[in-house]
């Protein structure tokens, strides 16, 4: 078949309408309507093989890069989701620490009774300190 398919290819084609009994004009095969009908049939289903066989690889193809994309934005979701969460515990943590930095009331409380007692006692000091010298 492939080397009649060949020769067809190579040679230039003839067609010539024969019926039973006549003489062929021509040297080489002659066929049938069935035969040549076949030949047809057969360039028809070998494209019909080669388009469904495109379309499986080009299904299988997209199917793979869908499920990578798929893939890539679950990825993306989930570093998005934890780079919030690292953003609000620093934001917390810079909250505590500002709070840690600011001065403490009870420490200023601290300092003015500590200068209001020793500036009481100094008082009491220079007017013990005076009593006993006018006396």
């Amino acid at each position: 078949m492939i080397l009649l398919l060949l020769s067809i290819a190579v040679a230039d084609p003839m067609l010539v309408h024969l019926k039973e009994g006549d003489v062929a004009p021509f040297d080489g095969r002659l066929m049938n309507d069935e035969a040549v009908a076949n030949i047809i049939a057969g360039n028809e289903l070998t494209l019909e093989q080669c388009e469904i066989k495109t379309t499986l690889k080009v299904s299988i193809v997209k199917a793979e890069l869908q499920l990578e994309i798929d893939y890539l934005k679950a990825e993306l979701e989930t570093e998005q989701a934890k780079n919030a969460t690292l953003l609000e515990l620093r934001d917390t943590e810079i909250s505590a620490l500002r709070k840690e930095m600011k001065p403490n009331k009870t420490m200023w409380a601290f300092f003015g009774g500590f200068l209001l007692a020793s500036g009481t006692s100094l008082g009491t000091y220079y007017s013990v300190r005076e009593i006993n010298e006018n006396n």
